[in-house]
């Protein structure tokens, strides 16, 4: 059982119409709150599929497809704690995000002039999480340019760490109680890893949020090129309002908050 509540609100003007131009637009914003109310009798927890690490699952009380994964640990003040040199991570998993939408919608204009028209459509989501097995194991098999460059001693951080190279991770130095629990006086991160090392258990085989990605985009999504013929041009025949168009589909992204791979980019159709 599973509760949505939501609205979709659609918006259409023409803000300019002189003679035979006119412009036509459309607005449209969509928004949804999704909870899994309830499984099958004693159950709490449903795991629609398992992809090297996180699976992505239908959870009591959480939205549906919500991303499960080994998080980061953090102190009080929210700092990302380290030990050695290496993130912490959860014992167990926890909800790294869902990949449902904060929101979505779109922005469309049309301009016509006698026969000839322009239409251009931008579209986006605001929030929802991805995990990117792309940038997992293109930092782990060093074919992204992260994987390469200086670290801030100017070194090599693909060098020794003896030779002064290596990766430093923004953080602060934990210590670990007799019970488990990990606390921080906020002393940052002095200790120096060595890059394959980094890109392996800091990332998102071992640590999956470091792979979830917020999946806000905004993107030039469809433009449209058409020219409608005169009906008198086809009076003697059964024809009426042909046109031909040129069209261009995907043609830009203009803001993404992940490096690398389209935000809407999916293995495959369906639950994964």
């Amino acid at each position: 059982k599973v509760n949505n509540q939501g609205v979709e609100i659609m918006f259409y003007a023409t803000p300019v119409k002189v003679g035979d131009f006119k412009w036509d637009m459309s607005f449209n914003f969509a928004k949804n709150q999704n909870k899994v109310v309830e499984l099958n009798t004693g159950t709490d927890n449903l795991r629609l599929t398992s992809l090297f690490g996180v699976s992505l699952e239908a959870r009591v009380g959480e939205a549906y497809g919500t991303i499960m994964g080994y998080d980061y640990v953090y102190d009080d003040n929210g700092n990302k704690i380290t030990d050695g040199g290496f993130y912490v991570t959860t014992d167990e998993v926890v909800p790294l995000g869902s990949v449902l939408a904060d929101f979505t919608g779109g922005v469309s204009s049309t301009f016509s002039y006698k026969g000839l028209s322009l239409f251009v459509l931008f579209d986006f989501q605001k929030g929802g999480s991805l995990f990117s097995l792309s940038n997992q194991w293109g930092k782990y098999s060093g074919t992204l340019a992260e994987t390469v460059g200086n670290n801030a001693l100017g070194n090599s951080i693909r060098d020794d760490v003896a030779d002064g190279g290596g990766v430093l991770v923004d953080g602060v130095v934990g210590t670990q109680d007799t019970d488990g629990n990990w606390t921080s006086d906020g002393t940052a991160n002095t200790t120096y890893i060595d890059a394959q090392s980094h890109f392996f258990l800091n990332q998102g085989y071992i640590l999956n949020a470091a792979d979830v990605y917020d999946a806000s985009f905004v993107k030039f999504r469809e433009a449209r090129l058409s020219y409608t013929f005169p009906n008198k041009w086809f009076a003697k025949t059964s024809f009426r309002d042909l046109s031909l168009s040129i069209v261009g589909r995907n043609l830009a992204i203009l803001s993404k908050n992940i490096p690398n791979v389209d935000p809407e980019a999916a293995i495959s159709s369906g639950n994964v």
